[in-house]
């Protein structure tokens, strides 16, 4: 699950430097191996509308890089 474990390394790093995380924008390539995980996961695919990741809402799913939105 390394698209999922990599989000979160990246959602703890962003925290960790004294901000408050509410928000992500995902690129497309990582939004789908993101729901791939989650479709082997859970048995059942999420859908192309991703809602949220480890407490963060995903506010686009087609951003050139990840972001995340404090």
């Amino acid at each position: 699950m390394d698209a999922l474990h990599e989000l979160k390394a990246l959602k703890e790093q962003y925290e960790a430097e004294n901000r408050f995380c509410m928000g992500v924008h995902l690129p497309a390539d990582v939004a789908a191996k993101i729901r791939r995980e989650l479709h082997l996961l859970y048995g059942q695919d999420p859908g192309v509308g991703l809602t949220t990741l480890y407490g963060l809402e995903v506010l686009s799913t087609d951003a050139p890089e990840i972001k995340f939105v404090g």
